[in-house]
């Protein structure tokens, strides 16, 4: 992200309260002439030429243009407008995004690049049907899923046990460790439940967020320190944002 210094002039003022609102928004400001858009999925470029003209800021979403800010420096809080407008947008492009994971499109080429025809139930005399592919089914990805957890658990067991043996060969000095959780094995959706949700493409499964993750409850990272909830390496979501029937954002402020 470039380095925003300080100018002299209203404009360029103006220009410094915008950046400053980008960046605190999520976006990475960059210059026309030195533009990455490997440095992160929302890039702002200052004074980028479109087909129509020069604008004073095009914010882009994975290298895709997705709106386009003219900034009227004499009027400020327009060019503000603007902005929260563009964060509007970003919301919609990230649920359509999500929108399209669930119908499968994001993943369609990859899929149909997978397909394993002559293993697959092309092999009809050995008892396969035409069509299949290399892809695991809900149920195989699943059941691999709740294979590994098991064996994630069985491991932290046996490390429980060994930090108890030594907690007690040390005289019990200091606090007991503590003993790790089990999976949950919770039941399938029922049919009437399923009945409920929406219908999905051909390979999609719906399941209970508490089979492939781990649910619990803690103290909130402060709101206010966005480096708690972008970027970061462990994918996760807060309670709240599991009050409606879908995970549209991973966190609800």
């Amino acid at each position: 992200m470039d380095t925003i210094s300080p100018n002299q002039t209203p404009e360029h003022k103006a220009r410094d309260q915008i950046d400053q609102q980008l960046v605190q928004a999520g976006w990475v400001v960059q210059d026309n002439r030195a533009i990455d858009f490997g440095a992160a999925r929302g890039i702002a470029v200052r004074e980028y030429q479109t087909d129509v003209g020069p604008a004073d800021y095009v914010l882009f979403v994975d290298k895709r243009i997705v709106a386009k800010i003219e900034a009227l420096f004499s009027e400020l809080d327009k060019g503000i407008e603007a902005l929260k407008t563009a964060r509007e947008q970003l919301k919609v492009y990230r649920q359509a995004v999500l929108k399209h994971a669930f119908e499968g499109k994001l993943t369609a080429q990859w899929r149909e690049e997978n397909k394993d025809a002559a293993h697959g139930r092309a092999n009809v005399a050995g008892g396969q049907e035409p069509g299949a592919t290399k892809l695991e089914s809900p149920e195989q990805l699943l059941a691999r899923i709740q294979q590994e957890r098991e064996a994630r658990y069985q491991q932290h067991l046996e490390e429980w046990k060994s930090a108890v043996k030594a907690w007690e060969e040390s005289g019990k000095e200091g606090k007991k460790p503590a003993k790790p959780l089990k999976p949950k094995v919770l039941p399938s959706f029922s049919d009437a439940e399923v009945e409920q949700l929406e219908v999905l493409s051909n390979g999609w499964k719906w399941i209970r967020v508490a089979d492939i993750a781990a649910v619990g409850t803690g103290v909130t990272p402060l709101k206010s320190n966005t480096s708690f909830y972008v970027d970061g390496d462990i994918p996760w979501v807060t309670s709240g944002a599991l009050n409606d029937s879908f995970v549209r954002e991973p966190w609800a402020m």
